[in-house]
């Protein structure tokens, strides 16, 4: 049986030592913090450092006004979980026990109550006082931003966040990192909600889903592999053109799927409505003040005739920022020599630099038919540019941009963000692929290039986001473990041995100090960027499925390794979906309708295979060599290849409207169950009308 709850601390503030005033604002915190009804402590050893909990009759009033779903001791009609409410508390599984909110739903419930508090004309005096800047910032539409926003805001935090809790933490991490523990069910992606929440669950539980799909194309793949004669390459291989409408077809159907496994994790969390939550008002969001004609309250608003302005300016920064990239990736083709002085019909190659160029030749340092570790250096200096300009150019550019154009949400400025950054970071990874494909037309060399980006991307993973970070977790453990040892030797005094033990919350700050954010963004984005290799250049490299299969099963556990002991928790999520990327999975679905139909028809001699008569050879000399085209169009078949190709395009594309009408999108127990909700509510609904009437009819 449960515990009873009798009050945790779940969110940690660290206030900035520096700043002269720091003590004032401390105090301001801590008595405004108590007035809310909140627990507070503070270190005894760094007083900057604040804990706060709450009550469990603060965290079930605050659930009662979210319309948190629990489950309920007799359900009605099979409806296991309904809205809590204070005044059938006793209705509910395990109320009043530490066992009744799971530890995401108390520190999401922690971070609610601390947004509705919002800052004062004390606070801004305090800071008038000591900063003027802080103050004047903070001054500006206050009323529309919580304390904590404020805070840090003005430079006054650190940080603030919910604590991490060590035995649900560390047990959720060795379960995550046992054998096949994702393939065995979704009961480790439950967890997950239930002490990280549900928009890190939803990630780890889409990474499942879709390694384990990709089984499907990965069996296929290694097949024909195994059954490709001798000789035969994806130039002009039959069978590929096969296994490339096939895997179209799955990523048509991988995506449907996500989407009703999307639709039963958002039931069986309750968030379904998570849409209809209030989204609160950024705190750099400034306008003119208003009336708002709903609620009557003033209100900030931006005219959208200026942030279009300033969309077309973020455009246009955008097409420099990807002119850069282009730049970057033709120097690299030039130093693999995929780019030579000529193209493939003898004409003058307006991409070819042969400065860069004459370290691939024959007997050169990145020579591709020499030394196998020196011919994969440009793919690896690529990757590495690639990083660097994505991570420290690209992205501060884009949340440069995004925060200029003033959104007024926070949704709004991460749609925005999302946008700019995988523009630019999708266009890194797929610009060097679509030259060789559709201007090189070599499909050879596109193989190439797809390999080496497979292997660099896995060596990278494992090091930089598992082996690096455990590394670096171990040695600061090990350094704060001689310091606090030491300090025990020379300090007997009982707070001393406890620091040594470990369990201060000083301890538990400076770790936290020492992280950084987590950021999902680069976790989705890995994943999407692999499903694009998947589904757009299947026809180039079957293989691609059946390694994602594999490395996939490396990142999740890499995943897992920095998300427990690499990043701080991150601020609890109640999201229904996956949000923007659903919608950029779908993207590239269909337009892996175009690559595929494309490489069959125009880049490889896929086709060629099957209607010869259609084709020619044409052989084409450069100085004393003699070279063979891979194939050209014979005179007048032109316009049945471009025909053959875009019907067999359009046939896809009808085959993935079909199958996208004929699957719904959420399942039928989950629509049967949905249906119940509503009946149930509606019955009460007619029931409390009743009793009213009845209670009317008897005053008169």
């Amino acid at each position: 049986m449960a515990a009873p709850y009798c009050g945790r601390y779940e969110w940690v503030i660290s206030f900035n030592e520096k700043l002269p005033h720091v003590n004032d604002v401390l105090r301001y915190c801590v008595r405004r913090l108590q007035a809310a009804s909140l627990l507070v402590q503070q270190d005894d050893a760094d007083p900057s450092l604040v804990r706060v909990g709450a009550t469990l009759e603060e965290l079930e009033h605050r659930a009662e006004q979210i319309a948190l779903r629990k489950r309920v001791i007799k359900p009605e009609l099979g409806v296991e979980t309904e809205e809590f409410s204070i005044e059938n508390r006793e209705s509910f599984e395990a109320v009043g026990t530490t066992s009744f909110f799971t530890p995401a739903e108390r520190a999401l419930l922690v971070g609610d109550i601390l947004d509705e508090i919002s800052p004062d004309e004390e606070l801004i005096t305090i800071l008038q006082k000591h900063h003027s800047e802080s103050a004047s910032r903070t001054g500006q539409g206050s009323e529309h931003k919580s304390l904590l926003e404020v805070l840090k805001h003005a430079g006054v935090t650190d940080f603030d966040g919910p604590i991490h809790d060590t035995a649900p933490r560390f047990k959720l991490f060795w379960d995550m990192l046992r054998p096949f523990e994702f393939a065995r069910g979704t009961a480790t992606i439950h967890n997950i909600r239930d002490y990280y929440g549900e928009g890190v669950a939803y990630y780890f539980g889409w990474m499942r889903f879709f390694t384990l799909s990709l089984t499907v194309p990965g069996m296929l793949g290694v097949a024909l592999w195994a059954l490709t004669p001798q000789g035969w390459t994806v130039d002009n291989n039959p069978y590929v053109p096969v296994f490339s409408i096939a895997v179209v077809l799955w990523g048509f159907l991988f995506v449907k799927g996500w989407a009703r496994c999307s639709t039963e994790y958002a039931f069986l969390w309750d968030t379904v409505d998570s849409a209809k939550t209030y989204q609160q008002v950024r705190p750099s969001f400034y306008g003119d003040e208003r009336t708002d004609p709903v609620t009557g309250r003033t209100v900030l608003h931006y005219a959208r005739w200026k942030r279009r302005c300033k969309y077309g300016v973020s455009v246009l920064v955008t097409l420099v920022m990807l002119a850069v990239a282009f730049a970057v990736m033709v120097g690299s083709l030039n130093l693999q020599g995929y780019i030579h002085e000529k193209d493939r019909f003898g004409d003058d190659n307006p991409f070819h630099i042969p400065f860069l160029y004459q370290f691939s030749r024959e007997g050169a340092v990145f020579d591709p038919n020499g030394n196998i570790v020196l011919s994969l250096v440009p793919v690896v200096l690529h990757s590495m540019v690639i990083l660097f300009l994505n991570q420290f150019i690209y992205r501060r550019i884009a949340e440069a941009l995004s925060e200029w154009e003033n959104h007024r949400t926070e949704q709004d400025f991460e749609n925005s963000l999302i946008v700019k950054r995988f523009l630019f970071e999708a266009f890194d990874c797929y610009i060097a692929l679509f030259y060789l494909a559709f201007y090189e037309c070599d499909v050879i060399r596109l193989r190439s290039e797809l390999q080496a980006l497979y292997m660099t991307d896995t060596v990278r993973r494992v090091l930089l986001e598992t082996a690096l970070p455990t590394a670096l977790h171990v040695f600061s453990h090990r350094q704060a473990q001689k310091k606090a040892a030491a300090a025990a030797k020379k300090d007997k005094d009982i707070k001393s041995t406890k620091a040594s033990l470990g369990v201060t919350l000083q301890e538990v700050a400076d770790n936290d100090r020492e992280m950084d954010m987590y950021e999902q963004f680069d976790d989705y984005l890995e994943m999407v960027i692999e499903f694009g290799y998947v589904t757009m250049f299947a026809s180039a490299f079957p293989m691609a499925a059946a390694i994602s299969v594999l490395a996939n099963s490396i990142e999740m556990r890499s995943d897992s390794v920095k998300l427990a002991i690499g990043f701080r928790r991150p601020r609890i999520a109640r999201v229904g979906s996956m949000g923007a990327w659903e919608s950029i999975l779908r993207a590239q679905v269909w337009l892996a309708v175009l690559t595929n139909v494309f490489i069959f028809g125009f880049t490889s001699e896929q086709m060629m295979q099957y209607l010869p008569e259609f084709f020619e050879r044409v052989y084409l000399t450069h100085g004393q060599a003699v070279a063979i085209a891979e194939q050209t169009v014979a005179e007048g078949a032109g316009r049945y290849v471009v025909a053959i190709v875009f019907l067999l395009e359009h046939v896809l594309i009808l085959v993935g409207i079909g199958l996208d009408a004929a699957i719904h999108t959420v399942p039928k127990w989950v629509r049967t169950a949905l249906q119940k909700r509503e009946y149930l509510a509606h019955s009460r609904y007619l029931e409390m009308c009743r009793q009213q009437k009845l209670a009317r009819a008897k005053a008169a």
